[in-house]
């Protein structure tokens, strides 16, 4: 359903389709960076999620057409999400976004013991949704980048 190519040689992707739904799993030991995706089945996914295996994710850039959503998880805190768009179909200079905007990645952090879901995570995955406008605006191919932590 769904073609990835990393750009990176340590970078593992698994791609899994389930009730429509696609879930790209990438595990990345260096923490930072990218790959291009395409969806090459006749049937667009309804909902789209990526898991990133990462201690954090301090941005990630998701970019399809005109459009670039990139978000960040602050690593201190109450690991506040921001997130904002330049481009899309407004072709708006970059700007911040708000949960309901189209274009907002929904993120969550799983932890996958008993352990805190907190910035370092130790063990569990980021959660993030591809913008609804991604899959609502028939768009087929998207590349991401991220990076865990700002070195």
């Amino acid at each position: 359903m769904i073609r990835v190519i990393s750009h990176k040689e340590d970078t593992q992707i698994k791609v899994d389709v389930e009730e429509g739904s696609a879930l790209i799993e990438i595990f990345s030991p260096k923490g930072i960076g990218q790959a291009e995706f395409e969806i090459v089945s006749q049937e667009l996914p309804k909902k789209l999620v990526m898991r990133f295996h990462l201690r954090g994710l301090e941005e990630l850039r998701f970019a399809y057409d005109a459009t670039v959503v990139t978000t960040a998880l602050a690593s201190t805190g109450e690991n506040d999400i921001r997130q904002s768009i330049q481009g899309g179909s407004d072709a708006i200079a970059a700007q911040t976004i708000m949960p309901n905007s189209p274009y907002w990645m929904k993120m969550r952090v799983v932890a996958s013991d008993n352990s805190r879901s907190q910035i370092p995570l130790q063990n569990g995955y980021i959660e993030v949704e591809a913008p609804k406008d991604f899959l609502k605006g028939g768009n087929r191919k998207a590349s991401i980048q991220w990076v865990d932590f700002f070195r």
